[in-house]
């Protein structure tokens, strides 16, 4: 017996057109939708960052005062001895304060708070430094520089 064994061959490489896909039946709607993929959970939105404490425009001897371009804070503790900085916080804690007076040099010295400024009644006083608050401040209110 032959043992020989034959390959068999290739015929020549025609070009082929895409296999034709198999239709399958769809699932009969049972009246709700299929649940939506579950996608990772987005990153929360990035916070705001804080509101910048109220800026500072010193204007060395000048003085506000009643009838002289500011009127008292109401509650305000007038001239109480503090720091520069603890008189600014307090002004800060009060919507309508737009500036302080203290005497010039002197931290802690006396405290004044002011409302309702006329900058054109305040009078120029060696001795006394008007701190006011900028645009910056939380009220949004603006004085002038």
């Amino acid at each position: 017996p032959d043992t020989t064994t034959t390959r068999p061959t290739r015929g020549p490489m025609l070009p082929t057109s895409p296999p034709t896909p198999v239709p399958t039946s769809a699932p009969e709607s049972s009246g709700t939708a299929a649940p939506k993929p579950i996608s990772p959970t987005p990153a929360p939105p990035a916070r705001e960052p804080a509101p910048a404490p109220p800026a500072w425009v010193h204007h060395p001897a000048l003085n506000c005062y009643k009838g002289h371009g500011g009127e008292p804070v109401a509650g305000s503790n007038e001239g109480e001895t503090m720091s520069l900085a603890a008189c600014k916080a307090r002004c800060e804690r009060y919507d309508t304060c737009e500036l302080v007076v203290m005497p010039s040099g002197q931290d802690p010295g006396q405290c004044w708070l002011r409302e309702g400024v006329d900058f054109q009644a305040c009078l120029d006083w060696p001795g006394y430094d008007v701190w006011v608050r900028t645009a910056a401040a939380s009220d949004g209110s603006s004085a002038p520089a």
